[in-house]
């Protein structure tokens, strides 16, 4: 994996580990039922919410 692609994937990671643990504990049981557009649209709520 390219190193670019790996230091996003942590990036991500500690993002969603600064999210209250109910938010993370949605965002696991929901993820691999969403679509790609609804992933984008999910994680651009939290976004506005949590901040990031």
């Amino acid at each position: 994996m390219p190193p670019a692609k790996r230091a996003k994937i942590k990036a991500w990671h500690r993002w969603v580990k600064t999210l209250p643990s109910a938010e993370q504990k949605k965002l696991r049981e929901v993820w691999s039922t969403l679509g790609e557009a609804e992933r984008k649209a999910y994680m651009q709520t939290l976004r506005q919410r949590y901040g990031g």
